[in-house]
Formats: structure tokens, sequence, C-alpha cells
């Protein structure tokens, strides 16, 4: 069975790539991929035609059917796949087309079946189904990686070392996050798809880690953040920042509760620091998503079991970067609350000159003049033209000007203030 996997990753490889919106499942369907053919002299192929006994006949069907998917007729495709016995490959074939039709949940009991099968003896290598899936990603076919993948935190389940098993359960979870950022980056269907199908898969994967009994207790638990790490990215990707904020603290809960005081040397527990502190900038509270920025830095510094003093310090650069942007958002907002507290009091001060006789003044010109800056700093381009106007209006008018040329030099930045606001107001 893991040849005929085998085969199918090295047969998709050479095929030309296609975009996985509208016409993105030609290059799946040819006869020599997905149904009995010369080129499957074992696994998939021997499967089929011990399953379906007339499988030998089934050329003009299959051919038929990859002329309708390189159509995108996947109305039309399910019904001659319906009409056919069922293989790990068809059962595959029609859980993308459900997908690709809208049909979620059609899609995720279909899912469920080729998981069944899949785990069934004679059951393929999760080693040569990760491979496969990697090369979907590859080639941006984000619909098969994440069906395919949906089966391999069970294969892993099965194998003889545990250890292992959490290994593997982790990395598929990473795999499958990175499936869900893709698609809802396409957004339309591709992002639904992302929200029903692909955060089930990745739920389920936790369920089917935290399952695994035997596995070494410190491995499991840092394997077992990374996999929490990986479902909160995928809720944050999609928006729903609460839930991601839940997945992030069950995995720095569960590091602290195992390791103590010595968490922090873990790797994982920085990553969920940091991407906590994103979810808190996403929903405007920078104070929160700061402090965590700056606990993430530290403990990127101290941890122990990095990859490489490479992957350190890309990750610390990011951080980095993610604290510098929440900081100038803090400043901004600083910013925009004393600008609105110089509004007010101009406002005020503007009052008592009109009911003087300095409301043709210099002093008034600068008031003035203050109070189109103001506007103009919270990017208020409307209000700060038209006190712009009023001010160089005054400044042309006042009488009280020391000297000529200071009276020209205010008259002049406010007309380059002027030209600056018309051209933000016009784009």
């Amino acid at each position: 069975m893991a040849e005929g996997w085998r085969n199918l990753r090295n047969s998709i490889r050479q095929k030309t790539r296609a975009s996985e919106i509208d016409r993105n499942v030609g290059p799946i369907a040819v006869p020599q991929d997905y149904a009995p053919a010369h080129s499957f002299s074992h696994g998939v192929t021997d499967k089929i035609e011990r399953t379906n006994p007339t499988g030998r006949n089934q050329f003009v069907t299959s051919e038929n059917l990859r002329q309708v998917i390189q159509q995108s007729d996947f109305m039309e495709a399910l019904t001659t796949l319906q009409d056919i016995s069922f293989s790990q490959i068809q059962q595959f074939m029609i859980s993308e087309h459900y997908c690709q039709i809208g049909e979620s949940d059609k899609a995720l009991r279909c899912i469920e079946a080729l998981q069944t099968t899949m785990t069934s003896y004679p059951r393929p290598n999760v080693d040569d189904v990760i491979k496969l899936v990697e090369t979907f990603i590859t080639d941006s076919f984000h619909i098969r990686a994440l069906i395919l993948l949906s089966c391999c935190p069970k294969l892993y389940k099965l194998e003889s070392n545990p250890d292992k098993s959490v290994v593997g359960i982790r990395y598929s979870s990473l795999q499958c996050g990175i499936i869900i950022t893709s698609l809802v980056k396409k957004g339309g269907g591709m992002k639904k798809i992302a929200t029903i199908v692909g955060l089930k898969i990745i739920t389920d994967m936790l369920r089917e880690f935290q399952s695994v009994s035997t596995a070494d207790k410190n491995e499991k638990a840092v394997n077992e953040a990374g996999c929490l790490n990986n479902v909160g990215l995928s809720h944050r990707v999609i928006g729903e920042y609460e839930q991601a904020i839940g997945f992030y603290s069950e995995g720095i809960y569960l590091l602290k509760q195992r390791f103590g005081s010595n968490a922090p040397k873990y790797r994982v527990l920085s990553d969920l620091l940091n991407n906590m502190g994103l979810v808190y900038h996403n929903l405007g509270d920078y104070f929160k998503a700061e402090s965590l920025y700056i606990k993430s830095l530290n403990m990127r510094e101290t941890s122990e079991d990095w990859f490489s003093d490479k992957v350190k310090h890309e990750c610390i650069k990011g951080t980095k970067v993610n604290l510098a942007s929440t900081r100038d958002r803090i400043l901004y907002l600083d910013l925009i609350g004393k600008c609105n507290n110089v509004i007010e009091l101009i406002g005020k001060d503007i009052s008592l000159l009109k009911q003087t006789n300095l409301s043709n003044s210099r002093m008034f010109g600068d008031l003035l003049f203050n109070l189109a800056s103001s506007h103009h700093s919270l990017d208020d381009y409307s209000n700060a033209e038209s006190f712009y106007l009023k001010s160089l209006d005054v400044y042309e008018k006042a009488k009280d000007w020391p000297n000529e040329n200071e009276k020209r030099e205010s008259i002049e930045r406010v007309k380059n203030n002027l030209k600056f606001i018309r051209s933000k107001l016009k784009n």
C-alpha cells in the first residue's frame, strides 16, 4: 500500500500546477493516478481491483471522469464517482469535490470514511502520506493536502513508538495551520472551507494527540503545547480571537503546570506568548499586547531547545517587530489624545479672542494654525484645510506683525501645508 502512495506522489509531481480556485482539479484526475492502470502494478491499483472485480473494465468511466473534472463540473463528477465502487482514492476525490461545491458537511462525512479506510489493513506508511501532503502544499493544492493530512494523526497513533506519534501529530497540526492560513488568504469559498472543514480537522488532531497515553510525559507536554499553539493560530487567522486566546492560554498553563519555573526553557512558551500578543493587538488592547511581547522576547533569549541559532534570531527579530508595531500604536493613540485636548483648549481660546478686538491679530492666526495642525495630525484633512484657510486669511489681514519677513514665512508655511492637505483630499 505504501508503494501505491509513493507512485501517486511521484505522478502528481510531474503534472503542471494549477490554481486551486475554479479550475484546480484537472491534474489530479488522470486515469493512471486515480483509476486502475498499468502504472500502478501494486499498491493502490491492487487494492481497487480486489475491492471491485470489474476494476479492470473501468477505463472508459475513469477517462470520462477525467474529462468532467478538467471542466470543473464537480456535480457531474460526484454522480459518476458515487456509481463506482469506493477505494481510498475515490473517497479522496469525492471529499475534495464536496469541498469545491461548498458541501462542507458532506465533505466531512466523506473525510471520516476516508480516515477509516486509510487506517484499515493494508494501510499506507504515514511517512509516505506526509510526503504527499507536502507535495500538495508546495503545488498549492491546499484542499487535497487538508483532506489527506486529516488521516495522518490516526496513522501516527498506530505507530509502535508513542513518542514518535506525538511528534508526528504536532507536525500534522503545524501543516494544517499552514493550509488554513493559505485558504483564508484566498478568501471567498476557500475561507469557508478553512473555517468549517479546516478548524474541524485541526481540532480533531488535538483530540487525537490528547488520547495518546503512553508517551514520555515531558515530551508529550511540550508537543501538546505546540499543538495548542497551532490550533490557536488557526482560529486567529480566521478572526476567532477569543477562541485563539483560549487555546494559547491552555498551552501556557500546561507548560507551567508541567515544568514550573523551568517552563521558559522551552521555546514553545515564547511562541504562545508572542502569538497571544498578536491577538490582543488585533483586538486593540495594545498595552496587553506590549506586555506579552516583552515576556516572549525575554524567554526567546533564554530558551534552550532552538533548532538553530538562525531560527532563534529570526524569531527574536519577529517579536521585536511586533513590539515596535504595538508601541507605535500606543504612541499614536497618545498623540490622538493629546491632539484632542489641544483642539478642545484652542477652541476655548478662540471663543475668548472672538469676544475681544484680537480676532484679526497674528495671535488669532496662530491659534487657527495650531488647530489646523492638530486636525492634520489626526488625518482629519477636511477640518485641517478649513482651519488652514482661516489662519491664512487672518495672517494676511493682521496688522501686528513685527516685520514683513516673519509675516511672509508664516503665510508660506500655511500655503505649503494646504498644498499637502489638498493632495491628500484628492486621493
